[in-house]
């Protein structure tokens, strides 16, 4: 071989090198990265520009490449990945908790409990919780017995989320008075307006700017973290509400951090049929690559993989704990938390199996099955000494 075909012949043969040796790229002979369809929040939410980075970064990889389906209702999210329509699927509290418990939209007779499996959280810091007018005088939980809070019409997710945080204080919707909304917004405005005192909000809801701006003002009710009854009263009705220095949002700054509740959000979640060497696979690249999408969308950062709440309030995916078990994140307590859920979930498929052996919920039309199944649920909780986080008599 000449000088000139030597150096002609190294020149080609030089990348081909580098592509071989270079981590994460696939070879000729890899397998082609798995093609999956994810369910996730509407477009032009926050939550789905979070996914959108989430898969730009998976994309980068040879594990995995996603369509997404976008979707405003967490019901259908959940209806594409029991039916296998999706693989993964992007929630909130409603659709994965509320899932695994078989309440509100999953007490129908075509759903009942889910078998649903945490692969990764968005744990952002948010404040979710109580808002209240700045004139009202409620400056912490306990201070709402006789004022008016805001309750939005047919939305029990939010009754069940005012719920718990009146249990911390020790007070029921007896303890304060009722004021009906048509949603979110109209809460809020219904605080600005003087109609009511309190209302359900999370931090970054463009229509706090209003209530800030107005005669009232604005301010953000103490959730002690301190008070280790209330959390426990708290607790029983909503295991997925985590302590917050909440600093994020209207009425809040880092100088002045609120005691406060919140939840992750989005919930990114699978069933536990789910094949553990992919979801390893798609949450190892998730957490390797976070500093990838960090700051791709407002909010990532929760994402991290530190910031997951390892015991929180449905199970994790075998998938996912081989990958905390790797970084040094999971622990003995973890893994005690994780077969009470599995155990949680044993019992609530049990009395759904039961009921559907037996003709109900959904065989006799006349027959209100939702109430028959909750009934049979919390029986069989409380013979199991768990919590039912469900009251029909405290509506």
């Amino acid at each position: 071989m000449t000088p000139s075909a030597a150096t002609r012949f190294l020149r080609l043969l030089l990348p081909a090198v580098l592509l071989a040796g270079a981590p994460g790229l696939a070879s000729a002979d890899s397998p082609a990265p798995r093609k999956q369809v994810w369910a996730t929040p509407d477009t032009g939410s926050e939550a789905y520009e979070q996914l959108r980075a989430l898969t730009g970064a998976l994309a980068k990889g040879s594990v995995v490449r996603v369509q997404i389906e976008s979707s405003a209702s967490h019901v259908t999210r959940a209806r594409m990945l029991r039916d296998g329509r999706a693989q993964l699927a992007a929630t909130s509290v409603a659709g994965s908790v509320f899932a695994q418990e078989g309440l509100f939209a999953f007490a129908g007779a075509d759903w009942g409990p889910q078998p649903v499996r945490a692969v990764l959280m968005n744990s952002h810091g948010q404040l979710l919780g109580l808002v209240a007018a700045g004139d009202a005088g409620i400056n912490s939980i306990a201070e709402l017995k006789g004022k008016r809070v805001a309750r939005i019409k047919d939305a029990p997710e939010v009754d069940q989320h005012l719920r718990a945080l009146l249990a911390h204080a020790g007070l029921t919707w007896q303890d304060v008075t009722s004021v009906p909304t048509e949603g979110y917004g109209a809460a809020i405005r219904a605080v600005a307006a003087g109609r009511a005192d309190a209302a359900f909000a999370a931090s970054r809801t463009p229509d706090l700017q209003a209530l800030a701006s107005s005669k009232r003002g604005i301010a953000w009710p103490l959730v002690p973290h301190a008070d280790e009854q209330g959390w426990r009263q708290l607790r029983q009705w909503a295991p997925y509400m985590v302590p917050v220095d909440a600093v994020t949002g209207t009425g809040l700054s880092d100088k002045e951090p609120v005691e406060s509740v919140s939840w992750p959000y989005p919930v990114l979640i699978t069933l536990a049929r789910r094949d553990a060497d992919e979801i390893q696979a798609i949450t190892r690249e998730l957490t390797g690559r976070w500093r990838d999408y960090r700051d791709a969308a407002p909010g990532n950062a929760g994402w991290e993989a530190r910031r997951q709440p390892l015991a929180w309030a449905i199970p994790w995916h075998d998938g996912a704990i081989r990958v905390f078990r790797e970084q040094g994140l999971w622990r003995a307590e973890h893994q005690a938390h994780q077969a009470q859920l599995l155990e949680r979930q044993r019992v609530l498929k049990q009395v759904w199996e039961s009921l559907r052996r037996s003709g109900e919920p959904g065989a006799n039309p006349d027959t209100d099955h939702e109430a028959v199944w909750l009934k049979a649920r919390a029986e069989a909780l409380k013979k199991a000494g768990l919590d039912t986080l469900w009251d029909a008599g405290a509506q």
